[in-house]
């Protein structure tokens, strides 16, 4: 199945200016400027830049919110065992909590940051691609060649 030409099709790129075409249809949408709205709606239409890291940021701070929800969960549960059932088995449990959530929370805040590393050197590279790009010199014809 063969898409229109100003698409593309599957063995080809679509069209070059079809993202600028987009981007121009997004510029005249009414979406508020001063909540940012016409500039979100444009990052996810281009890929101009990746949303990876804001994502992986608000990701981060929801498992810190589940991290820290369990660690009072088990507190309260090793200090629930310590008054009804046995006294060591609940500093047990307590020790536990606190040492789990510790480890819980370094261990998060390290596969984000690896996340967000990746998404950096992506960003970098992107960077270097475009600084070597530069502008081109227009290739010489092969009639005024010196041989």
């Amino acid at each position: 199945m063969r898409l229109p030409s100003r698409l593309g099709n599957k063995s080809g790129p679509p069209c070059p200016d079809l993202y600028s075409q987009m981007a121009a249809i997004v510029s005249r949408m009414p979406f508020p400027l001063e909540y940012g709205g016409h500039k979100m709606i444009q990052r996810l239409l281009t890929f101009d830049k990746l949303i990876g890291t804001t994502l992986i940021k608000i990701l981060y701070y929801i498992g810190l919110v589940g991290i820290g929800l369990y660690a009072i969960i088990m507190l309260l549960t090793g200090l629930g065992v310590m008054v009804s059932q046995s006294f060591l088995g609940g500093i047990g449990i307590v020790i536990a909590a606190i040492i789990g959530g510790a480890i819980s929370l370094l261990f998060w805040r390290f596969m984000c940051e690896l996340y967000m590393l990746f998404f950096r050197i992506s960003d970098d590279v992107r960077e270097l691609k475009e600084m070597k790009s530069g502008p081109t010199p227009p290739a010489a014809s092969p009639a005024s060649s010196d041989f």
